[in-house]
């Protein structure tokens, strides 16, 4: 990540035609700020994910920093990131930490879906959604949820 500042000062002023004198009649002032990110903070992450496959710290730490970058990123990224996302909002303490940040983030409707299709996942989301008043959302998976119970096989008694 990078980032600077630089200033921009220019005066504008106004010559006599026989230019024996000069005017200050303006001033202009315009502050700039740049902030960057390079991708280097994601393979390390990437590959400790794939290294560690049951190391939630590492799927966690990598679905935080794309949500922190997420405006900067580009579609790849996102797709990318939206992958690395589902992964970890399988982890219990992450959903519980940035389900919100993702909602905002991404949307309802994106968030909700980078969510696994287990019970206690989604239930703990739809928890977490309405505990940070996320209405759209906590109604976007408790509907999730219906669906899933409706197709689940019924199971039958044994003879």
């Amino acid at each position: 990540m990078f980032g600077g500042t630089q200033d921009y000062n220019q005066t504008f002023s106004a010559v006599a035609a026989n230019r024996s004198t000069e005017n200050l009649n303006r001033r202009q002032f315009v502050p700039t700020r740049v902030v960057g990110l390079g991708g280097q903070w994601v393979r390390p992450l990437e590959m400790a994910v794939v290294a560690a496959p049951g190391l939630d710290f590492a799927s966690a730490e990598l679905g935080r920093r794309y949500l922190v970058r997420w405006g900067a990123l580009t579609p790849e990224q996102r797709r990318a990131g939206q992958e690395s996302l589902r992964l970890a909002l399988r982890s219990e303490s992450f959903l519980r930490a940035a389900f919100s940040t993702a909602v905002a983030t991404l949307g309802a409707e994106a968030a909700v879906g980078a969510l696994s299709d287990d019970s206690p996942t989604l239930r703990l989301a739809e928890q977490v959604s309405r505990e940070a008043g996320n209405g759209a959302a906590a109604d976007l998976i408790a509907a999730r949820l219906r669906a899933l119970s409706a197709s689940a096989p019924a199971s039958r008694p044994s003879p």
